[in-house]
């Protein structure tokens, strides 16, 4: 007999997803260390995916135009303020176009 398991008790069961999903609440509500923590996150998947699917360095100047105005303008500053979701998912899925 198989055992449906219980999708909530797998959740969180990678340290890593967990860890991430913190940071994102943390970042929604203003605090710094999330917000710094997912900025170098994104500003390493950048890189990764600029570097491996394009064979660019984030500072090309076509990498510019591949990340868009929002995600280079967030990746050049220091986070500032709330990182929304809308905000978190636009910068996401910019990235996923880079594969």
């Amino acid at each position: 007999q198989t055992q449906l398991l219980d999708p909530d008790a797998e959740r969180g069961a990678d340290a890593r997803v967990s860890g991430l999903r913190q940071h994102v609440e943390g970042a929604g509500k203003g605090n710094a260390q999330s917000q710094e923590h997912l900025h170098a996150l994104l500003a390493a998947l950048a890189a990764e995916r600029l570097r491996d699917h394009r064979g660019l360095e984030p500072s090309d100047p076509e990498a510019a135009a591949l990340l868009g105005p929002d995600l280079t303008a967030y990746l050049t500053g220091r986070p500032t303020g709330r990182l929304t979701t809308d905000q978190l998912h636009r910068h996401v899925q910019k990235l996923e176009e880079l594969s």
